[in-house]
């Protein structure tokens, strides 16, 4: 009989990334997946890609257990929300016969403590993954203040981050997974249909300390005109949904924003994101985590300086201040080739050959034999 594989998805972006090397391991396991707050089924939210994703792969998925749902994040703060997705680790969560507990994330939002005490009980290791691309000043916060709270080990996107962090708290709990789900790549067909531009703030309520908002400077200090008059495709504004926010005002405020004459379409939803790059002739973006799949594609991608986090951009040769010139890394790629392949080397595990998911289910494997020590 197989043992289980528990993975406890809490935001839909997070767990999208790491679970087709999950589903690699259905063949010695028994997948239970918890679905909680904004992930889970009972939470209407329409931008949760990750319930499909479930839907798709019954046939490789044991058991899904749903939490109860949340109207907004600050539901994810109730007592009683926290302690009905406790239940769930206790009575649904059979964890004499669990081999491992992966986490989506690298923050505790649902009661991991709880869930990470009954773990130790009974011998169980818990792996966490990166929340995402982070500066170095929420490396604490976001990143490692979990260890040994709701965690024992962090899968980070690669080498360099792994180091940076190290350094950082002078400890090693840090493996190397790369961003399994990126992995799909390896079949993308470019057909430069437009110039994507992925939106990170634009109403000035979230805007952070010294960041620009996507607002007429800063779109306009992007060249988006210049850039479409020698390229000459259509400009796509790809914003992001975020969980509780509604996206009519932004929508309303982007569009009074765009340089006049630009034609554009601006869109929130998609399929996957794969769907969202394949047709692209390049991306414009911050920091986004989104970018290492648009790089391992070798698609032309541009990061923009303090429109959001740097973090693993900070030594990426086509990151650029706002108002350089960066047409050079669009109109001549193959000229970067080596620069690029260098920088995922650096950067993201697996992230040239194109096979995380092989390594990241090999590291999960490695970890189950070394709790059974």
């Amino acid at each position: 009989m197989k043992r289980k594989l528990v993975f406890v998805a809490t935001i839909h972006r997070n767990a999208e990334r790491m679970f087709p090397a999950i589903l690699r391991m259905a063949d010695t396991h028994d997948i239970v997946v918890v679905c909680a707050g904004q992930v889970s089924a009972n939470t209407d939210y329409e931008a949760n890609r990750f319930t499909k994703i479930l839907n798709k792969h019954t046939h490789l998925i044991s058991e899904v257990y749903n939490s109860p749902p949340i109207t907004s994040l600050g539901g994810l703060a109730h007592s009683k929300f926290r302690n009905q997705c406790i239940d769930i680790f206790k009575k649904k969560i059979e964890h004499k016969k669990t081999d491992i507990v992966v986490l989506d994330d690298s923050r505790d939002k649902v009661g991991l403590t709880e869930l990470y005490r009954l773990c130790k009980k009974h011998g169980v290791p818990v792996v966490a993954n990166s929340h995402g691309n982070e500066d170095k000043k929420r490396w604490n916060a976001v990143l490692t203040t979990g260890h040994n709270r709701f965690f024992d080990k962090l899968f980070v996107f690669g080498p360099k981050e792994r180091d940076n962090l190290k350094e950082e708290t002078k400890k090693d709990f840090f493996l190397l997974g790369g961003i399994p789900d990126n992995d799909c790549v390896k079949d993308l067909v470019r057909s430069n249909e437009y110039i994507l531009v992925v939106v990170n703030f634009i109403m000035p309520a979230h805007k952070r300390d010294k960041w620009y908002l996507y607002d007429e400077k800063t779109l306009e200090r992007m060249r988006l005109k210049e850039l479409q008059e020698k390229i000459k495709k259509p400009v796509l504004f790809k914003l992001k949904h975020r969980f509780g926010h509604d996206l009519t005002p932004e929508i309303t405020r982007l569009e009074k924003a765009i340089p006049e004459g630009l034609a554009y379409n601006i869109i929130s939803e998609v399929e996957n994101d794969f769907k969202l790059i394949e047709p692209a002739a390049c991306v414009l973006s911050y920091g986004s985590t989104m970018c290492f799949k648009s790089i391992q594609a070798g698609i032309p991608t541009v990061i923009f300086e303090k429109l959001g986090d740097i973090g693993n951009f900070d030594d990426y040769y086509a990151k650029v201040k706002m108002g350089d010139d960066y047409f050079d890394f669009i109109l001549n790629e193959r000229k970067y080739e080596d620069q690029r392949v260098d920088f995922l080397e650096r950067t993201v595990t697996g992230g040239v050959m194109n096979n995380a998911s092989n390594l990241y289910a090999s590291i999960l494997y490695d970890v189950i034999e070394e709790g059974k020590k």
